[in-house]
């Protein structure tokens, strides 16, 4: 919580530098910490020693936080580590702009180079199925763990509802793949 507190007083005003490049995002207003004990405690408690923000929560690596995660919400974390697959890995290479990053959604490391259309679109289409589904059981373990957290009766069939979609989803793509529609599965 402190972590989200801090970093969203931080994000109000930011600025990144390339070269001779600046850009900035500033909020118009003004939040004094001395007023919010709990807010000035977060902030400082997510700075370094050289006054730098600290850029992550925890020094965990990512599968150690998914564990911990499903421990303490009790959820099913393999859709959490299926996005991880399907869209945390290469947005990050997308992110540090290495080749593979500028290029995976092209199907360029996949095997073969699509050679007309017909094998890019199918490439295209195949990476929109992945970024779907992981995005789709980012959606529904957050709602699980809303509903475990905040157990309302509206977030319950929020949570009942993306679970049903979810398996719809997964019936989904074993049929295309059964059926020799997928051979090279979904991403």
């Amino acid at each position: 919580m402190n972590y989200t507190k801090q970093k969203s007083y931080r994000v109000q005003n930011r600025s990144f530098i390339a070269g001779d490049h600046k850009v900035e995002l500033k909020w118009a207003g003004s939040v004094n910490l001395d007023d919010y004990s709990e807010l000035k405690e977060a902030v400082n408690q997510f700075t370094s020693s050289k006054g730098k923000a600290v850029t992550r929560w925890t020094s965990l690596s990512l599968g150690d936080r998914l564990n911990v995660i499903g421990e303490k919400a009790s959820i099913n974390i393999e859709g959490l580590m299926f996005s991880t697959l399907g869209i945390y890995d290469d947005a990050s290479e997308a992110l540090h702009g290495s080749l593979y990053g500028a290029t995976f959604n092209y199907g360029f490391f996949e095997g073969k180079i699509p050679s007309n259309t017909k094998e890019f679109t199918e490439i295209y289409r195949n990476k929109l199925l992945t970024l779907f589904f992981a995005l789709g059981t980012s959606i529904a373990s957050l709602l699980e763990v809303i509903s475990e957290v905040y157990p309302t009766d509206k977030v319950k069939e929020f949570a009942r509802q993306s679970g049903d979609n979810f398996g719809a989803l997964g019936g989904y793509i074993d049929n295309f793949v059964h059926k020799g529609k997928g051979d090279r599965g979904i991403g």
